[in-house]
């Protein structure tokens, strides 16, 4: 397909191929609607980045979102980042696969759901998985893949929720002073800032009312 695309002499001539794979694709995805293939969505991927819209996969996606395998899942969530955003309809329908992942035994998956929230969603799914992002922000021994998306994820709460605030910073504030935590540090301590910092520059009060916590210093890699 890619280099039927590419060979195309003309925007005519590629819009007609374009035109009939995606019409391929959509008899294919018609014709297996137990089990979605990635590989069908890697080329929906190469449609939507030259340009073409993709409305008709989104339920492709959404239905690959919740097999198990991993292989599966990272496609389908590199499409959903490019097919959804906070404001599509059809977001929420993804948080029953994007919460079970948050549960997943597998630090790589968990990872993908939390890269997806951090990315994706909007303020009223944010405040649905709020207690598993803050979790994986106090969880000590989460590993550090996982704890990184987990600020991330707390970065765009704090942003579109200002509520929570208090509550995301005081999670964050605790990691800045656990002396065995180094790994991430220097990337925690970027995101504190950007949360208390407004955009003319002055503190804000979230970082006024945490202006008590004792950074470890010492344990910052450079």
């Amino acid at each position: 397909m890619i280099s039927r695309v590419n060979g195309a002499k003309s925007k005519q001539e590629e819009l007609e191929i374009v035109n009939q794979v995606t019409a391929k694709l959509r008899n294919k995805f018609k014709a297996n609607q137990e089990e979605i293939q990635f590989t069908p969505l890697i080329k929906v991927l190469y449609l939507y980045i030259l340009g073409y819209p993709c409305p008709w996969a989104n339920l492709e996606c959404l239905m690959l979102l919740s097999q198990s395998s991993f292989a599966a899942k990272r496609i389908a969530y590199i499409v959903y980042g490019a097919l959804f955003d906070e404001n599509h309809e059809m977001t929420l329908l993804s948080y029953n696969s994007i919460q079970a992942d948050l549960h997943d035994s597998r630090p790589h998956v968990v990872s993908l759901a939390l890269q997806s929230i951090a990315n994706t969603v909007g303020a009223e799914y944010l405040r649905m998985v709020l207690p598993r992002v803050l979790h994986f922000i106090e969880k000590r021994k989460a590993p550090p893949i996982i704890r990184a998306r987990a600020f991330a994820c707390g970065l765009k709460m704090v942003r579109m929720l200002p509520e929570f605030s208090d509550v995301v910073m005081k999670a964050i504030g605790r990691y800045l002073n656990d002396s065995s935590s180094n790994s991430i540090l220097n990337n925690v301590i970027s995101i504190y800032l950007q949360i208390a910092v407004s955009e003319d520059g002055k503190w804000i009060k979230p970082l006024q009312e945490s202006q008590t916590i004792k950074i470890n210093w010492s344990c910052w890699s450079s």
